[in-house]
């Protein structure tokens, strides 16, 4: 039976191809065979989430595998690498909550996990402005057409 790191590996090919569907069948496939994921397997897995710019799906994986099997690259990869994906303030707050566990492991670059959360957090916002501003800009078009 294959052990869980083919169906990572298959996931980092396929991520390499951009197909994000397929990255999450991958790891459907491992979860439905009950095939238990380990450290590397996890790592191998949020880096195909994160090179297939699926952040929910890298978020998803961290709940999933939980803390015990997320090694400090995998953190360090889920942070760094989705903060500049993340749209959402519940996006945003999950990467919090990875980096605030990332920074309990040893030799965490807690600078940059700070400043990656805090980028992605002003990245939101910003664009939460752009949309208010926009949506404030159509209706004052609209009545001044009338």
């Amino acid at each position: 039976f294959p052990e869980p790191i083919t169906f990572a590996k298959l996931a980092a090919y396929c991520s390499a191809d951009g197909n994000t569907e397929l990255v999450g069948k991958c790891l459907d496939a491992a979860v439905g065979a009950g095939v238990e994921l380990h450290p590397r397997s996890v790592q191998k897995f949020t880096k195909a989430f994160i090179e297939a710019g699926d952040l929910d799906g890298a978020l998803a994986l961290f709940e999933h595998a939980g803390a015990a099997r997320f090694t400090r690259i995998a953190a360090h990869k889920l942070v760094l690498g989705g903060a500049p994906l993340a749209t959402t303030a519940e996006q945003v707050d999950k990467l919090a909550a990875v980096a605030d566990f990332a920074q309990t492991l040893p030799k965490a670059n807690t600078d940059a996990i700070t400043e990656a959360v805090a980028d992605a957090r002003a990245q939101v916002e910003a664009g939460d402005a752009d949309e208010e501003a926009g949506s404030d800009e159509a209706d004052a078009d609209a009545e001044a057409a009338a």
